[in-house]
């Protein structure tokens, strides 16, 4: 009787007991899964920000990667541009000093022909003293274009001839300028040492017989006119080259960079 009531009481005390060690458990196991849940969400947050702060840093490293891709193009096209438009302009300074060499080659022709012409024609009036048709030839060379003027002289260097274009501005600066009491002398000296100008003189014979020479001043305003117009066109045919120049690298530099870009890009992706 008495054991009986001894388990009776062992199985009363158990029951509590077993209550408190479940609940215990459980509790534990609360305890244990929050604890983990807590973990895993730091964790996770922690792998958030890291990828976070290496995606903005691997932006940045592409857009950095970008700016100088783009400034190095960018460089690049001014750096063939500037070559481009040198070349070009070298060529055509070239092209422009031969040209240059040519329209004075022309004019020294003209005036060796007409200073030809006129050696050939003078020695009948040089002989007969007839200084009317002297001045008539001389007129008559003033009134071709380019012509300043023309002077018969003596073998000793004297005038035979005094006629000058007074409305020459040429004329007019060379008699200002001169300090030669003859007025075709001091024009002559003048014209000496004026690089606008250039001078043909050619002996006058008869017979192998020396009457003079004959001095023919060429103005070069013609032919300064054409090279400055010819200069012009050169200047706008490089600015037109380099425009163009700049246009297609600037093309070509704008593709390539969106090429870079779109890899870069899809790599960041």
């Amino acid at each position: 009787m008495q054991r009986l009531k001894q388990a009776s009481l062992r199985q009363k005390l158990l029951i509590p007991i077993m209550l408190i060690m479940a609940a215990s458990v459980t509790a534990l196991f609360i305890v244990i899964v929050s604890v983990q849940s807590s973990q895993l969400k730091q964790l996770s947050e922690t792998v958030k920000n890291g990828l976070e702060q290496t995606n903005r840093s691997a932006d940045e490293s592409y857009t950095r990667l970008e700016q100088d891709v783009a400034g190095y193009l960018t460089q690049l096209s001014d750096t063939l541009n500037a070559s481009i438009t040198k070349t070009t302009q070298d060529s055509l300074e070239k092209e422009k000093a031969a040209l240059t060499s040519d329209f004075t080659s022309v004019l020294q022709q003209k005036g060796e022909s007409l200073a030809s012409l006129l050696a050939r024609v003078a020695p009948p009036a040089i002989l007969a003293n007839n200084y009317l048709d002297l001045i008539g030839f001389a007129k008559s060379a003033t009134h071709s274009e380019g012509i300043v003027y023309a002077i018969f002289l003596r073998p000793n260097g004297k005038p035979m001839t005094r006629f000058l274009d007074r409305s020459s501005k040429l004329i007019q600066r060379y008699l200002d300028s001169g300090k030669e009491k003859n007025k075709a002398l001091r024009v002559i000296a003048a014209s000496k040492k004026d690089d606008s100008v250039l001078l043909v003189e050619t002996p006058i014979w008869f017979e192998g017989k020396p009457l003079g020479k004959i001095v023919i001043c060429v103005d070069k305003a013609e032919a300064r006119d054409k090279i400055t117009a010819m200069s012009d066109r050169f200047n706008q045919l490089i600015e037109a080259n380099a425009q163009q120049g700049r246009a297609i690298i600037t093309a070509e530099s704008t593709k390539l960079n969106q090429q870079i870009e779109k890899q870069l890009k899809q790599v960041s992706n």
